[in-house]
């Protein structure tokens, strides 16, 4: 039997239909919560094991090796024998590093985060160290950098290079160590 309301001569929603809408509304809101729950959760799981670590120092810190102190002081004396003369005592280079000499070779740049070295993977820069800068050159650029593979040993090499690691932040040096992957040490 049906009812109507006085009002509008309509029939009544019987309360059984009531209860069957707000039943599949409340099955929707339980839904919706159970989805948002594990979206969050599978976030925080993110921010906690990968997320936050590289909102802090970016992308690929895990390839971020720690640094030899060992090697990293010995870099600092091969460092002062040999390159400091020229790319200055604290790795900040000469002045106007970015503007070509008369001869077309560039000043010596720094080797700190505010030069180009961390732009380069370990194996060029062992290689640069080791043959010297000519062997890169290309029509409008020429380096002066000499070859110093005959004074110093592959140790010796590696061990400036870490030390140059040292002095760049862990933006720098996250990026460099994605650039190894594909070049790293001979």
């Amino acid at each position: 039997m049906r009812t109507f309301s006085s009002e509008e001569g309509k029939p009544r929603e019987s309360r059984s239909k009531r209860f069957m809408a707000w039943k599949s509304r409340w099955v929707w809101y339980v839904l919706s919560l159970g989805t948002l729950i594990v979206l969050l959760t599978g976030i925080a799981f993110w921010w906690f094991t990968r997320g936050r670590s590289q909102s802090q120092t970016g992308d690929g810190d895990a390839l971020i090796q720690p640094l030899n102190p060992r090697l990293v002081e010995k870099g600092r004396g091969v460092y002062e024998a040999n390159c400091a003369q020229c790319h200055g005592a604290r790795a900040e280079g000469q002045p106007n590093w970015r503007q070509q000499n008369a001869d077309s070779t560039y000043p010596p740049p720094p080797h700190d985060s505010t030069g180009h070295t961390w732009h380069h993977s370990d194996g060029l820069l062992y290689r640069i160290v080791r043959d010297g800068g000519s062997i890169y050159e290309t029509p409008g650029f020429k380096s002066a950098m000499p070859a110093l593979g005959d004074r110093l040993s592959p140790e010796e090499m590696r061990a400036v290079i870490s030390y140059l690691k040292s002095l760049w932040g862990p933006k720098e040096r996250s990026f460099q160590a994605q650039v190894s992957l594909e070049d790293p040490f001979p």
